[in-house]
This record gives structure tokens, C-alpha cells and sequence, in this order.
């Protein structure tokens, strides 16, 4: 987990033009122009065997706009449908003629600001729940690609000469990889507040997962969680708790409309499908006096 303070308000809540700019100008801080001066004409996959940057694009000056030239550049564009690998997307109904109307949601559950621009918008019709819309990100998205799956209703349960760096990091799995599913989004959007009290009380900093903080976390989960010492699948043996309290003080992004964050470390041999850490967002209802 990277360590920011205060945290962030999710992994990617800017629009994604906006966060390819702060990912350009972060890795070339010697840059002395303006993002309206130049602009990415073309991106095609990178197929110099990087395995960390999957995107080339050709970055040009804007005529009339005070440059010229142009400079190709690679980077990372993650697929949506690896970020949310083993996760259903939920989407509450509320009413939604497009998918656009989809996505609004989604950003504001899952901390995105993904707009018409980044992906292929369409008209919806919702005659039944749940029901099932694939959004598929365009090839002109600077940040994101492939297709997103959202499922609207309830869940189960209670998304030049001043580059000094052309190989851009771009945008990384919260997790840093790709094989297993991401901790950090697994539980992202679920709000336990209905649990805060008991989350707030029975676990403390450092703590090893215990059996019964086990049969405590797989009454919130539809999931439910194991403990082996063998390597398997939903496993929470060798799981410790790294942070308990303040969103605004979360080591890791998170969702700061919340008041508490859990943080739960995953063991990275013994826990077979699933990388990184839990984050159960919660608050406190205090009883009334």
C-alpha cells in the first residue's frame, strides 16, 4: 500500500484526461507547457514486450497553440475487467434510461469520473431485475480500456527535449498486478456501518486473523472466508490487520465519505485469489443520550 496522508478519495477520481495529465507531468516535471497545448493524435498497443505499460500513443503540439513537434510515449491503461476481477459491480436502480446514467452512479460509489467521452454510451431499457449492461471503454480513453460489467439491483447481500521519461508508469493495479483479484476493491462500494461498533471494537492494530474475527467478517460477507494452512482460495489465515480508524488518516486510498476504514493485509501465499488488502468502511451510530 502506498502511503499518502491524507488519503485520497479512491484510487482514480479524476477525469481520465485529467489523470493522464498528472501522470505525463508527474513523470516529466520539467515540462514547461500547458495541457491544452498538445494533445495524444494516436494510441496503439505496445508490443515492446513491457509488461508494465500495455499502451504507445503519439503525443503532438497543438497548431497555433505556442509548440510543435510530437513524441511517442507508452504507459499503462488497466482493464476494467481486471480491476474488478472476481467482483460483481452493483448499480442501484433508480431509474436510468442510459448507461451513462449507470456511470454516474458508479462513480459516485466506486470513486471514478468517468464520463460519455471514455466510453460508448447507449440507450437502456430495464424491464426486469437484476439486469446485466457490458460498457465498453473507446479505443480514445487515455486511461482505462476494455469492458466494464454492471448489474443493476440488489446484490446478494446487504466499480521532446524537456521528456525526460517516455516510458510513463501510468495508471497501476491497486495491487501492482494482475493474476490474482483486487483486495482493495473487493468490499470498496459496501457500506458497515450496520457492523461499525463490533468492527471498531474487535479489531486492533496488528492483530492475526483470528477464528473469531473469521466468524465475525463472514457474517458481513456473502463470501465466506476460510483459514488453512494450506494455499486456497478466500483465504484469510496469515491476514493481519494494518490499519483501524480515520479514513483522513488511511495509509491506503479509501473512501473518505466514510468516517472508519478496517484494513485487513492479505498473506500473499496463503490467500490463492484474491491480492492485497480488505477495505470495510464503516461508521459509528452513537447511541442516543
Amino acid at each position: 500500500m502506498a502511503s499518502t496522508n491524507p488519503a485520497p478519495n479512491g484510487y482514480y477520481n479524476r477525469p481520465s484526461d485529467d489523470l493522464w495529465w498528472a501522470i505525463f507531468t508527474r513523470d516529466n516535471p520539467r515540462i514547461d507547457y500547458r495541457q491544452n497545448q498538445v494533445r495524444v493524435s494516436q494510441m496503439l498497443p505496445n508490443d515492446s514486450g513491457d509488461v508494465r505499460r500495455n499502451t504507445k500513443g503519439k503525443l503532438v503540439a497543438i497548431p497555433g497553440m505556442g509548440r510543435e513537434g510530437e513524441e511517442w510515449l507508452t504507459w499503462n491503461r488497466p482493464y476494467m475487467e481486471e480491476l474488478f476481477k472476481d467482483k460483481e459491480v452493483w448499480i442501484p436502480p433508480n431509474n436510468q434510461h442510459t448507461l451513462s446514467e449507470l456511470i454516474d452512479t458508479f462513480n459516485q460509489i466506486w470513486k471514478f469520473q468517468l464520463s460519455a467521452r471514455d466510453f460508448y454510451d447507449q440507450n437502456i431499457e430495464i424491464t426486469t431485475l437484476p439486469a446485466t449492461f457490458q460498457v465498453v471503454m473507446r479505443p480514445t480513453c487515455l486511461c482505462f480500456q476494455g469492458t466494464l460489467t454492471l448489474h443493476v439491483g440488489n446484490p446478494k447481500v446487504h466499480i521532446g527535449e524537456v521528456i525526460i521519461n517516455r516510458d510513463l508508469a501510468g495508471l497501476q493495479y491497486p495491487t501492482d498486478q494482475r493474476v490474482k483479484a483486487q483486495g482493495p476493491l473487493m468490499v470498496f462500494e459496501r457500506n458497515f456501518t450496520f457492523a461499525g461498533q463490533t468492527l471498531k471494537e474487535k479489531f486492533g492494530y496488528d492483530d492475526l486473523i483470528s477464528a473469531d474475527q473469521l466468524d465475525i467478517l463472514n457474517d458481513l460477507f456473502e463470501q465466506q472466508w476460510t483459514m488453512s494452512n494450506a494455499t486456497t482460495d478466500w483465504n484469510l489465515q496469515g491476514a493481519t490487520v494494518v490499519y483501524n480508524g480515520p479514513t483522513i488518516d488511511s495509509p491506503s486510498p479509501c473512501n473518505t465519505d466514510y468516517e472508519n476504514v478496517l484494513l485487513i493485509q492479505l498473506d500473499d501465499v496463503l490467500c490463492g485469489n484474491v491480492a492485497g488488502h480488505l477495505n470495510l468502511h464503516y461508521n459509528v451510530i452513537k447511541a442516543p443520550k
